[in-house]
């Protein structure tokens, strides 16, 4: 399936700057397409999660009540699906990029298939990955149990595992191989590309930190009232806040969810044109060798 779009925009060799570049530029021509489909999506999880986290974060509900927990056990669930279904969106609308080299004004019906077929997808690539990185996590515990000094060794190695997995997700949709072929050739393709891999996740990722910080300040700064008044209500101390504070910080909430999810289709775009490079380079450095026979 890779050979049928290895010659379209997506694929092509270039410099680190130059897949910078193409994701900004990729999703700058794209965003509307972005904005419209990914808030569709997005709202309805925000809009749970901004409320559960008026009436049972910043509330004085007791946190050890059954209640409380069956509740946040169904918020958890609606944000795995939330994100499973985002995360599909992106990956969808890149393998309809890889395909046609443009975005159409697409609407969710006419993508409700795809993205179901890859929102199981994603969902199964992060199952995987939970897993590896829980195993590393034990790994980590037992060797610090052993020695602090281990982390000067286990900590990069566990880098060194886990950037090259960045691959799986496109390979896993782009090319509609099975999830252990793509693990396989993630890998294999992720080694000797691995500091790109890591300049390319570490730059884009503090680019869009950089802008959640921001979006979630008037948030964190809301929780910071609520705790102070919570503690001067414990100290027995009188505090009245303002009748529309939860109001606020539900909008607050609700706007720095949706933003912040909707700035990772830039790491994610970046890591696209990060794996068509590498897939390039990689078929280029194949054809050679068989050239040379």
């Amino acid at each position: 399936m890779a050979d049928q779009i290895y010659n379209l925009e997506l694929f092509k060799s270039r410099s680190l700057l130059g897949r910078l570049f193409a994701a900004f530029r990729f999703v700058n021509n794209n965003l509307r397409v972005f904005l419209k489909l990914g808030t569709y999506l997005l709202l309805p999880m925000v809009v749970i999660l901004a409320l559960y986290n008026v009436l049972f974060i910043t509330g004085l509900q007791d946190k050890t009540s059954a209640g409380y927990w069956i509740v946040t056990i169904i918020s958890f669930l609606i944000l795995i699906a939330g994100t499973c279904c985002f995360n599909s969106l992106i990956y969808t609308l890149f393998y309809k990029y890889a395909r046609s080299g443009s975005l159409p004004e697409y609407r969710l019906k006419d993508l409700k298939q795809a993205l179901i077929v890859n929102a199981k997808k994603i969902f199964l690539y992060g199952l995987v990955i939970f897993v590896i990185g829980t195993l590393c996590g034990i790994l980590i515990l037992l060797l610090l149990s052993l020695s602090p000094y281990t982390l000067i060794l286990i900590i990069p190695l566990a880098l060194f595992v886990l950037l090259p997995f960045s691959y799986t997700p496109f390979v896993y949709i782009l090319e509609e191989t099975s999830l252990i072929n793509a693990i396989i050739k993630s890998f294999k393709l992720g080694i000797p590309t691995w500091g790109a891999i890591f300049a390319i996740r570490f730059i884009s990722s503090f680019i869009v930190f950089i802008i959640q910080l921001i979006v979630c300040l008037p948030w964190l700064m809301g929780l910071m009232v609520n705790s102070y008044a919570t503690i001067a209500v414990m100290s027995g101390e009188t505090v009245v806040l303002p009748g529309f504070f939860p109001f606020l910080m539900f909008f607050l909430v609700t706007i720095a969810l949706l933003i912040s999810y909707l700035t990772n289709v830039l790491i994610i775009s970046a890591m696209a044109f990060q794996y068509g490079s590498a897939e390039t380079k990689r078929k280029e450095l194949l054809m050679e060798d068989n050239q040379s026979l």
